[in-house]
């Protein structure tokens, strides 16, 4: 394609003409520049001002826009033409469709860039995996090291409360019994750290049994400490049948969420747990608290172990929770609003 000192276009071949989706009379007269794309057009223009000496070619890609409204890239190869006497006479281009090969490059970039990502999540999976094996090989000692000297204080904390109930009523028997309220709850505390430790590392096998959701949820709350201040409500839809599951893995993975509804509530509210089937008849187990809520940073890895929001804690229960619905071939999830409350939703197959 030729264009004069002005870049109106003077000749075009027949090719250059179809690349466009213009006929050659339609070419010529207008301006090379009004084919070029508006993102690349103020580039060409500031080159073309710049102007070449005499005898440089110069070579580059631009994006054209066809008649069509298409858009392609041309490689182009422009040299400026003089007269005899040295005078700019016009512009000589030739051109070639690269459009396809622009087309894979950027699929190429992004499947480098996304190989990338995929080999730093790998390698973080990588990481974490070494990390549970090793978690995985103390459990064992852990289970055992500290289990047995537990039996062995519960043993003792037993005797000291039949010996502390045969004191006469007064002061030095209400302090023994708040102490050894205390040394209870923190013996609770570590049972709980050496559970979550070996349900998250050891196979999970459920015994699968019948459960009554009703006593399920019952003997939950009879058996953990709700503070004064949360007023706990059971829903269960009338007529649901018994939940095919371990019982006491299902009673475990609702004991932590009800415990972390709990912990989310320091200034009272109103704990829920509901049982109900959708509309595929699969059951649905629901612990909804009206605390807290869970931050935005903490939500992509809420179920990740090692992963907690409080002070006090391993971050091994909702991971715990995981593990357990997932071995029953169920799922589990959550619904939450900073300062409204959180809801967590165990789904179990029909």
């Amino acid at each position: 394609m030729v264009s004069d000192p002005e870049g109106r276009i003077v000749y075009a071949t027949e090719h250059m003409a179809q690349m466009l989706g213009y006929t050659v009379e339609e070419l010529i007269g207008r301006n090379g520049l009004d084919l070029v794309t508006e993102r690349d057009r103020p580039r060409r223009a500031s080159a073309l001002a710049t102007g070449r000496p005499r005898g440089v070619a110069e070579l580059y890609e631009v994006w054209n826009t066809r008649k069509d409204g298409r858009e392609i890239c041309l490689l182009t190869s422009a040299a400026p033409m003089f007269d005899s006497e040295g005078r700019h006479t016009g512009n000589l281009g030739m051109h070639t469709d690269i459009t396809e090969r622009k087309s894979l490059e950027e699929k190429l970039e992004q499947y480098a860039i996304d190989l990338e990502k995929t080999v730093a999540e790998r390698t973080r999976q990588l990481r974490d995996a070494e990390r549970l094996s090793a978690i995985g090989e103390t459990t064992l000692m852990v289970g055992h090291d500290i289990r047995n000297p537990l039996q062995s204080i519960v043993g003792e904390l037993y005797l000291l409360r039949e010996e502390t109930e045969s004191m006469p009523e007064g002061e030095e028997k209400e302090r023994r019994r708040e102490a050894l309220d205390s040394i209870d709850e923190q013996l609770g505390y570590i049972d709980k750290i050496v559970s979550d430790l070996q349900d998250y590392a050891r196979p999970l096998k459920p015994n699968i049994g019948k459960v009554d959701v009703n006593q399920l949820f019952r003997l939950i709350l009879s058996t953990i400490t709700v503070p004064r201040g949360v007023k706990a409500v059971t829903r269960v839809e009338k007529g649901l049948p018994q939940v095919a599951a371990d019982p006491a893995m299902l009673r475990r993975a609702l004991t932590n969420l009800v415990n972390n509804a709990v912990q989310a509530m320091p200034d009272g509210g109103r704990l829920i747990l509901e049982a109900r089937r959708d509309a595929g008849k699969a059951v649905l187990l629901s612990v909804e608290d009206t605390g807290e809520g869970i931050s935005e940073a903490v939500r992509p890895r809420l179920f990740r172990p090692l992963t907690t929001t409080r002070s006090r804690g391993q971050g091994l229960g909702l991971a715990v929770c995981k593990r357990i619905v997932e071995a029953h071939n169920g799922s589990i999830e959550y619904e939450t609003e900073v300062g409204r409350g959180t809801r967590f939703t165990i789904r179990l197959p029909p």
